[in-house]
């Protein structure tokens, strides 16, 4: 990453849904010169807009869009595609593993990092099942936040320590595995 030259990211993003700076074919981290496009999803404004700034602070020159709702997020990635989608898993209207199905249809490639405030054990497994490309309970979302962004802009998977020693548990046992 280095020296690469991202042009400034404002710090609050756009109340109404509208994409900020949108663009087409935005492409992920480290792949050219381009600058990546971040959406962020979640019902709750304050919480929303801390992970955008947390977002444009960890990918510097990221162009960090918002949505509060699962039809919004749908319509914007439409319009628009990004580089990565944080979604919610529960909201109003639409829930977040619909809108997970949903992306997965329209761009099969992007990667969506799921978040929950929900315990990860019940929910994690059926996000990364349904295509996640992570999941992150919002608890320990923003210590976290920085290198499951990363992890999956550069096209890994990303679970929780926690998530992977339930996971290593599971599989031990005759009760399943992921």
């Amino acid at each position: 990453m280095g020296t690469e030259k991202f042009p400034k990211v404002p710090e609050r993003g756009l109340r109404d849904g509208r994409a900020r700076g949108a663009r087409t074919g935005h492409a992920g981290l480290g792949k050219g010169n381009r600058v990546p496009g971040i959406l962020v999803v979640d019902s709750h404004a304050v919480l929303r807009r801390r992970m955008v700034r947390a977002v444009a602070q960890s990918v510097p020159g990221a162009s960090v869009d918002e949505a509060q709702d699962g039809q919004t997020a749908l319509a914007m990635v439409r319009r628009t595609r990004y580089s990565l989608v944080l979604l919610d898993i529960f909201m109003p209207g639409k829930g977040g593993l619909a809108v997970l199905q949903e992306i997965r249809r329209l761009h099969p490639g992007v990667p969506v990092l799921v978040l929950s405030m929900h315990p990860e054990e019940g929910y994690a497994v059926r996000a990364l099942r349904a295509g996640a490309s992570g999941y992150v309970n919002k608890e320990s979302a923003f210590e976290e936040l920085a290198g499951a962004v990363h992890t999956v802009l550069g096209g890994g998977r990303y679970v929780s320590p926690s998530l992977e020693g339930f996971a290593e548990g599971k599989r031990g046992n005759a009760t399943g595995n992921l």
